[in-house]
């Protein structure tokens, strides 16, 4: 883990593109192939091209769209707010990344929350009933994180998302907000173990939920 290189502006679009397939389409997410029919899915490494619980003449379809994303992250990349980091092998083979943008609770609820009047509201009174400090005009929206299924082992997500933490509260703002989902269990005992509170939950099909954390000050912090 020590030889990982911390980058970003290096990385071409093309291995962007399978990075983010590789990450997502492995355990826990498994959003490698999917069935047309039942929405069945299979991890990326199992070169699954039937569903098994179809008629094997029922082919499936990658999950990810490679121009879609190539769109997204071209999309993204023109965003002042956005922030990306990369880590890479020396070899640079990009292993990890890490995405945020910097926003305030209206506009990141347009771009990527969608909850209702009655939802944000209820979201609101929670937050500052967990923390009546945390400030929604000025918070760090944690959109992505994600280690190639190779490389998961040592902490690599733990360890390279602390030096992103640095980095944000070195601009002076330790407010992040964080949607992830409860369906697949990982990643939301990951944040729970880094010191996230629950503060809504969407109760939709797929268990999503919003979760905070207010770094004040960095070397006071509990981790």
């Amino acid at each position: 883990m020590r030889n990982a290189i911390l980058g970003g502006d290096s990385i071409d679009m093309e291995s962007k593109v399978w990075l983010y397939m590789d990450i997502f389409g492995e355990d826990p997410w498994n959003e490698g192939y999917i069935c047309p029919e039942t929405n069945m899915l299979y991890p990326l490494s199992s070169g699954q091209e039937s569903c098994t619980c179809c008629n094997p003449s029922v082919k499936t379809n990658l999950f990810y769209d490679r121009e879609t994303l190539q769109s997204l992250f071209s999309t993204l990349e023109k965003k002042v707010w956005y922030q990306e980091q990369i880590a890479m092998w020396p070899d640079q083979k990009p292993i990890w990344f890490i995405w945020w943008w910097r926003s305030d609770i209206y506009s990141i609820n347009t771009e990527k929350l969608w909850l209702s009047d009655p939802q944000l509201s209820e979201l609101l009174a929670s937050i500052k009933k967990k923390d009546p400090s945390f400030d929604l005009n000025d918070f760090y929206y944690f959109a992505e994180i994600g280690v190639e299924y190779a490389s998961r082992w040592a902490d690599i997500a733990g360890m390279l998302y602390r030096a992103q933490i640095e980095a944000i509260t070195s601009q002076g703002n330790g407010n992040i907000l964080v949607r992830t989902t409860k369906k697949t269990q990982k990643p939301y005992e990951w944040f729970l173990r880094m010191w996230y509170s629950s503060v809504f939950d969407y109760n939709d099909q797929q268990d999503r939920v919003i979760l905070i954390k207010k770094y004040a000050v960095w070397n006071n912090d509990n981790e």
